[in-house]
């Protein structure tokens, strides 16, 4: 594995832990829209951080697939809570 891929696998994997602790640990519905100014934007930071595998050797494609699929879930999952929010989902 080269020193740009463990670099990039270290940059991305906290971002996306912290934006799937969100809904382990902080996520209250009766308080739901205070909740959601007060943990910010994880996702934006999940987002610049997936930005670096677009640039990987493919013999690591599976790994980033997985890392890929992952974020994305935690990225759609903060979209459909943002709707919510904005009255725009269920």
């Amino acid at each position: 594995m080269t020193d740009a891929v463990v670099d990039d696998i270290v940059a991305l994997l906290p971002q996306l832990l912290q934006a799937l602790e969100f809904f382990a640990r902080h996520l209250d519905p009766p308080a739901f829209g205070t909740v959601m100014q007060q943990i910010g934007a994880p996702d934006h930071a999940l987002q610049a951080a997936l930005l670096r595998l677009t640039g990987w050797p493919d013999q690591f494609g599976h790994l980033r697939g997985t890392l890929q699929s992952a974020s994305d879930a935690a990225l759609a999952a903060f979209a459909g809570l943002r709707a919510v929010e904005d009255r725009e989902g269920d």
